[in-house]
């Protein structure tokens, strides 16, 4: 991989409303000092000329209208899918009726990860600013411990 280990090699998918949401949040990460700060490697998109405008004005090192090239990319450790959470039917434009089933089985399977975490010891977490315990919560309702 070609990032440094100071960094993690981050790919997005999307560039309207939530695409600059994240761009930002990516952006601003080095003021929270994280262990890996983020190199905006890529965004992707459907309309060529926007992606472009957005990896401009965001701060992206290249822009692409195939999110395929993205999960190739070495460099990427992270692919943050920008867009608005719901049935997203893209990039599963092949079979729609199939990608909102699969969205529905996925929601199914975050409310069910959800309702296992404890909402008090998060609470705490949150309020101590303990993210490694917030995690380990996660992690524990996921049975990933």
């Amino acid at each position: 991989m070609s990032s440094s280990p100071d960094t993690i090699g981050v790919a997005m998918l999307g560039y309207a409303f939530m695409g600059k949401a994240h761009s930002r949040a990516f952006r601003e990460a080095s003021y929270l000092e994280p262990a890996l700060q983020p190199r905006l490697v890529s965004i992707s998109g459907r309309t060529a000329e926007k992606v472009e405008e957005a990896r401009r004005l965001n701060g992206w090192e290249e822009a692409t209208t195939d999110w395929r090239e993205q999960v190739a990319d070495e460099r990427v450790q992270l692919f943050d899918n920008g867009k608005r959470l719901g049935f997203d039917l893209y990039p599963y434009t092949e079979d729609q009726v199939a990608a909102v089933r699969r969205s529905v089985l996925q929601w199914k399977f975050i409310d069910s990860a959800a309702a296992r975490i404890d909402d008090a010891a998060l609470r705490q977490a949150q309020q101590e600013k303990d993210a490694v315990r917030a995690y380990e919560l996660v992690y524990a309702a996921l049975g990933a411990e």
